[in-house]
């Protein structure tokens, strides 16, 4: 993220076992070949900034990122995954928020990732959140 360094992360599904036919369609479609291509169902993977709370930020203009489903946008190799684009979020128009976390998630708002920034980021007006080409890594275990 723009002004904390690199972001590097070490992530896993939120959802680690499958008891059901339900669950393994889920797990299935959670191997980064899937998640991060327009393989899946749905078109968007939606890159969230959260708060030292674990807390969605609200500062005045935010609007969570709306990242593609495709191979412009996510690079997959195994079980690595880094953004292949900068992420530019809203300019903040006013507030304060001190940004710790960061989520992926479907449009829906299911957690597939989550992690911790490098270095906190404190959004204050005129700021303009950024994560720089490949400055999320994310690693299955």
């Amino acid at each position: 993220m723009i002004g904390t360094g690199s972001l590097a992360i070490a992530a896993m599904p939120v959802l680690l076992q499958a008891t059901n036919e339900v669950q393994k369609e889920v797990l299935e479609e959670l191997k980064p070949e899937l998640l991060f291509s327009k393989q899946s169902n749905k078109q968007y993977l939606i890159v969230r900034l959260y708060d030292e709370n674990g807390i969605e930020t609200e500062y005045k203009g935010y609007v969570p990122f709306k990242a593609p489903r495709n191979r412009e946008t996510w690079e997959v190799k195994g079980s690595t995954v880094k953004n292949n684009v900068p992420f530019t979020f809203a300019e903040c128009k006013g507030g304060e928020n001190t940004i710790k976390f960061f989520g992926i998630t479907d449009e829906e708002g299911a957690v597939f990732y989550q992690g911790e920034l490098d270095a906190d980021l404190l959004i204050v007006n005129g700021l303009t959140p950024k994560f720089g080409r490949k400055d999320i890594t994310i690693t299955e275990d």
